[in-house]
């Protein structure tokens, strides 16, 4: 007879990490080494589930797109970093969706203008001959239906600009020295509206407590500009470490940065243990 056995069984999930634009592009150049970039994917494939945010993704399109002919090569190396750190990755949805989520549970539909097949867009770019090719086609992609395929990297800019734009408007990125000091219920308050869901004392305890690091950073850069010692236009890269950092609101996902200022000015955050510097990863392997 075959009994049911009752013991509890514990399945181990890894938790989840994703890199930051810089790593990647740092990676590529080779600024990185390549040989601390295979110890880093041996280490994420051993103990972690690689993620790739699509933000960092776009932030390289980007690169590749306003970058000059001659670079093409080199700039779409951060890409192939990107995308070689483990076969068995996973893209994330973009922020807002992913708080949805991973949040409230929620599944708003998604934006049909919004690329979602970043595997195929990754494909294109490194299959592409050269940047003028990238542009107008057809790149064959192995795998892929015949034909070939484009890449609109100036659609993906603007759609970048819009989405940056948009996010900026909604928490006030660009206020002047004058205005009125960020709160944690003001931050909330913005939150809620931007992200669509009902005011609730349940819902506003859910972003104070997924989103600390965002809040974090946010309040760090508003005593900035409140000092007169921040010039929102030429950091615009702040406004992607913002968002990155909405993905902390799943407690089973890390952030590997190089960028010291970043782990810095979130060390305060209930969520700053699990935003790591790289060189203290790799040594610590």
């Amino acid at each position: 007879m075959i009994e049911k056995n009752t013991a509890e069984s514990h399945v181990h999930v890894p938790e989840k990490l994703f890199v930051d634009t810089q790593l990647c592009i740092d990676a590529g150049k080779g600024t990185i080494s390549a040989s601390d970039w295979r110890r880093f994917a041996e280490f994420v494939n051993r103990d972690y589930s690689y993620c790739i945010s699509p933000l960092t993704f776009v932030e390289l399109a980007i690169g590749i797109a306003r970058g000059p002919e001659q670079y093409f090569d080199r700039n779409r190396e951060s890409v192939r970093a990107l995308w070689s750190l483990s076969a068995a990755r996973v893209v994330f949805s973009i922020p807002r969706y992913f708080v949805l989520r991973s949040v409230f549970g929620l599944q708003p539909p998604a934006e049909a203008h919004l690329e979602n097949d970043f595997e195929l867009c990754v494909r294109v770019i490194l299959a592409a001959r050269d940047k003028a090719q990238l542009a107008i086609g057809p790149v064959a992609v192995p795998g892929h239906e015949q034909g070939g395929y484009k890449f609109n990297l100036e659609k993906m800019i603007a759609e970048a600009e819009t989405f940056m734009t948009a996010f900026s408007n909604a928490f006030n990125f660009a206020r002047g020295s004058r205005s009125v000091r960020v709160t944690k219920a003001s931050w909330i308050d913005t939150c809620i509206r931007f992200l669509g869901v009902a005011d609730t004392d349940e819902n506003r305890a859910k972003f104070e407590n997924a989103l600390d690091a965002e809040f974090v950073l946010e309040s760090e850069f508003d005593r900035l500009r409140r000092s007169g010692n921040y010039d929102f236009c030429r950091h615009r890269s702040d406004l992607m470490d913002c968002q990155q950092l909405l993905y902390l609101c799943d407690p089973t996902v890390n952030l590997v940065t190089g960028d010291e200022k970043l782990r810095n000015r979130t060390i305060s955050s209930s969520q700053a243990c699990r935003i790591h510097l790289f060189e203290e990863l790799l040594h610590s392997t």
